[in-house]
């Protein structure tokens, strides 16, 4: 296990857990017990970053990668998105050793019930711009998808990808083959395998592979990173 990575995050998890036990004790406190300790969070097993087949904003060499699981429909998803994300993608702008990954995780059919009930296609699109385009169209897109109030209507696929520079006939016949459907499913059961049970869930992974738990907030994630980084200088 990565000693490096291990403190920051077992002080967040700590936190977590401190809260949690001291809200559902209530009033009755004086017969609460709370350990203060850290506690070492369990290794996750997930898929190393592969820059092949996953979609990097960042270096694909960095030395720390901040995961995402999400779905472009899930309201939770778009407040990290806009809010802490975006924070530490402003704040690691220039640090070639942080970048950030995003993986698919429709809360749809046929993957799941359906939670999201064009979420999957949207996902499949976003793949066909990557396909398309590549990583800077796909992040375009789907920085579109979440600032967008009708982001449901899949008749607006075809403009989104065209305004992000991707050929409208290449789109639509990516699109309509489902040519990435594969794609958004692998990750989906990627994500399953790791224990991805809703979204957004949020991993940090080291260069070699390791995962621990992240907090989808800016704060607790900053923490985590900086005391990475510090261990590399």
């Amino acid at each position: 296990m990565n000693e490096k990575l291990i403190i920051p995050i077992s002080i967040i998890i700590a936190g977590a857990i401190i809260g949690g036990a001291i809200y559902l004790s209530g009033t009755n406190n004086k017969s609460a017990d709370v350990n203060p300790g850290p506690v070492a969070p369990a290794e996750i097993q997930s898929k190393k970053v592969d820059p092949a087949s996953d979609r990097i904003d960042g270096s694909a060499t960095a030395e720390i990668f901040v995961i995402e699981y999400s779905d472009m429909e899930c309201p939770f998803c778009k407040r990290y998105h806009d809010g802490p994300l975006q924070q530490l993608k402003d704040v690691y702008a220039e640090d070639s050793r942080v970048a950030f990954v995003f993986r698919h995780f429709p809360l749809d059919e046929p993957y799941t019930q359906a939670l999201h009930p064009t979420a999957t296609e949207a996902h499949i699109a976003a793949e066909c711009v990557a396909k398309l385009g590549g990583n800077d169209a796909f992040f375009d897109f789907i920085d579109d998808m979440f600032a967008s109030d009708d982001s449901t209507d899949l008749s607006l696929l075809e403009g989104r990808a065209t305004a992000v520079g991707v050929d409208a006939t290449a789109f639509n016949t990516c699109y309509n083959n489902q040519d990435t459907e594969s794609i958004v499913a692998a990750a989906f059961q990627e994500g399953v395998d790791a224990g991805v049970q809703g979204t957004p869930t949020v991993y940090i992974q080291t260069q070699d592979g390791k995962t621990f738990p992240g907090v989808p907030d800016y704060n607790a994630l900053k923490v985590s990173i900086d005391a990475y980084l510090a261990e590399l200088k």
